[in-house]
């Protein structure tokens, strides 16, 4: 049967074969089986941070796995921390990282990329076996490749304007890791963490601008970015919808400087503190 995912695991090779998720150690001479795993359908994709293992089921949404490897017993697992519990039909997934916070990124055919959380101190989490849905955003085409990568943290004043940032806020983006992603239509995207009080912000100032901009054929913007689902198969539960669309904040500059100062103020900023914020985003995602 044929390899469907690989990947490195701490000196060892995880390799997804049909049903079977295996852990193989290298010995000079040959791949030795060293742990295994029986998963529900078929794994697609395999991601792995430090001992941390996530992976993709095409008809069972993701997983998230623990490796542990005691070189005192020479005990070596693969523990199951915890499950997506609805159906999703998995194209990609990749993990999140911002700060010591680790999320789970996993997309679907539908178009769909949903943002899971592992928090077995929450009630809703079945004592930590269930993977908390944080966020849901429709990309529009099916995601057939996420790529994770460290985002740039900016160490001086920009010609924009841009202050210099704090050593706090230098400290706070030093291990902050961003997902570039590519979709079955060609289109490209990036999925990017942010401070809860820049989100906040943000969100009204997105609000504002699905409400009184020109949309599009003259569609909701916001509505288009629900998760959508495929003909005949049932919707996932809602998830919040914690996502802001980047396409629609950069319609802020090209307003007029009065309807800048409108949104702006909506937002509880000023204009200047908007266009700040986002060309601090777009400094940290210029890395080509």
């Amino acid at each position: 049967m044929a390899c469907s995912a690989l990947s490195g695991l701490e000196g060892h090779l995880v390799v997804a074969i049909g049903t079977k998720l295996i852990v193989h150690a290298w010995d000079g001479a040959e791949l030795i089986p060293v742990a295994f795993f029986d998963t529900p359908v078929h794994t697609v994709t395999i991601n792995v941070v430090k001992n941390f293992v996530c992976i993709g089921d095409v008809q069972k949404g993701a997983y998230f796995f623990r490796w542990k490897d005691d070189p005192r017993t020479g005990e070596k697992n693969l523990i199951q921390l915890a499950k997506d519990f609805e159906s999703m039909d998995v194209l990609s997934t990749e993990f999140l990282v911002d700060g010591s916070t680790l999320s789970l990124l996993a997309a679907d055919t539908a178009g769909n990329a949903y943002v899971f959380a592992y928090d077995p101190k929450s009630s809703e989490s079945w004592k930590g076996q269930k993977l908390l849905t944080k966020a849901s955003f429709h990309v529009g085409s099916p995601v057939h490749r996420m790529v994770r990568f460290k985002l740039k943290t900016p160490t001086g004043a920009g010609n924009d304007g841009r202050a210099a940032p704090t050593p706090a806020e230098i400290k706070a983006n030093a291990n902050r890791h961003a997902v570039f992603f590519g979709t079955l239509d060609g289109s490209l995207g990036i999925l990017v963490p942010m401070e809860s009080s820049t989100h906040a912000k943000l969100e009204v100032l997105q609000r504002w601008l699905n409400y009184n901009t020109a949309q599009n054929a003259g569609l909701n913007g916001r509505s288009y970015r629900a998760p959508k689902t495929t003909e005949g198969r049932a919707m996932r539960s809602p998830a919040p919808h914690n996502l802001l669309d980047g396409e629609m904040l950069q319609g802020f500059e090209s307003l007029a400087w009065t309807k800048q100062a409108e949104a702006a103020d909506a937002a509880g900023m000023t204009r200047e503190e908007a266009l700040t914020y986002l060309h601090t985003l777009s400094a940290k995602t210029a890395f080509m």
